[in-house]
């Protein structure tokens, strides 16, 4: 439960980091707790819910990220 709460504060900290670009401290704690909590995961016995509940978002938003960064390009200008 702990290294779940670890990887949801990671994942929040990473996030404002994609929101408010110039900040570096959210980034730089997000990205910590999020490895702190992964490895915590992965030392312990492997659950499927926990795969699917941290998978499920993990995935989407790398879709969404995708998305956009497909979408800026493509609105991209060359002068």
């Amino acid at each position: 439960m702990r290294d779940m709460l670890l990887v949801a504060a990671g994942l929040c900290g990473v996030y404002a980091e994609f929101i408010w670009p110039g900040k570096v401290i959210p980034g730089a704690m997000g990205g910590v707790l999020l490895m702190l909590g992964i490895a915590g995961l992965i030392r312990g016995p492997l659950d499927l819910r926990a795969i699917v509940l941290l998978g499920t978002p993990l995935g989407l938003l790398t879709v969404a990220l995708l998305a956009i960064a497909w979408r800026a390009r493509r609105n991209k200008t060359t002068i």
